[in-house]
C-alpha cells in the first residue's frame, strides 16, 4: 500500500474518559492521537491537515502514592490525559493520518497483521499449499475491507472507518 493512503482512527474507549487512545484535534487545528504509554508517560502525536506526523509530545504522569486499586492506573492516566487535553484545546473526533512509526514508543500503523507480513515475506513459513492459499484469500479479504493495524503498545485491528475491530 502507498504512503499516500490515509488511515482513519477514532478514540477507543470512553470519549472524554478512560480510553486506550484518543483521537482529536488541537487548538491550532492539527489532528492528534494521544494516550498513555506505560504507567508513567502520556504521548501526543500531532499531524498536519494532510495527515503527516508533526513530531511527538510527551508528558510524565506523576507517580501515584500509596497502594493503587486494581484498574485505577488506567483511570489515573486518563485523568492526566484529559487535563493535558484541556491545556491543548483538544476537540475530540476522528483523524485521518498517513502511515507513521514511533519505534521508541511502539506506536505505528501497519497495513497488515503479522501473519500477512510473514506470508508476503516468506510464504513457505506456512508449510502446506492449502494453508498458504487460505491465508492469501484471507489477506485479499483484509485488503478489500480496507483494514489495517494500529499499534499503541499493543495491536488494534482497525476498520477503514477507524473503528477497532479487535485487539
Amino acid at each position: 500500500m502507498s504512503a499516500e493512503k490515509h488511515y482513519a482512527i477514532r478514540t477507543y474507549g470512553v470519549e472524554g474518559g478512560e480510553a486506550d487512545f484518543y483521537a482529536g484535534a488541537l487548538a491550532d487545528g492539527r489532528q492528534a492521537l494521544m494516550g498513555q504509554y506505560g504507567p508513567e508517560q502520556l504521548v501526543c502525536v500531532p499531524f498536519d491537515a494532510e495527515g503527516w506526523r508533526q513530531g511527538v509530545l510527551t508528558r510524565a504522569v506523576p507517580v501515584r502514592e500509596g497502594q493503587a486499586e486494581p484498574g485505577s492506573a488506567a483511570a489515573w492516566g486518563a485523568q492526566h490525559a484529559l487535563a493535558w487535553q484541556a491545556e491543548l484545546g483538544w476537540r475530540a473526533g476522528p483523524v485521518r493520518v498517513r502511515r507513521f512509526a514511533l519505534p521508541e514508543h511502539c506506536v505505528y500503523i501497519a497495513d497488515y497483521p503479522g501473519w500477512g507480513i510473514r506470508l508476503q515475506a516468506d510464504p513457505y513459513f506456512y508449510p502446506s499449499e492449502e494453508e498458504r492459499e487460505a491465508l492469501r484469500q484471507q489477506l485479499a479479504l483484509w485488503e478489500q475491507a480496507g483494514k489495517f493495524v494500529f499499534w499503541w503498545g499493543k495491536d488494534y485491528f482497525m476498520s477503514k472507518d477507524g473503528e477497532v475491530l479487535s485487539t
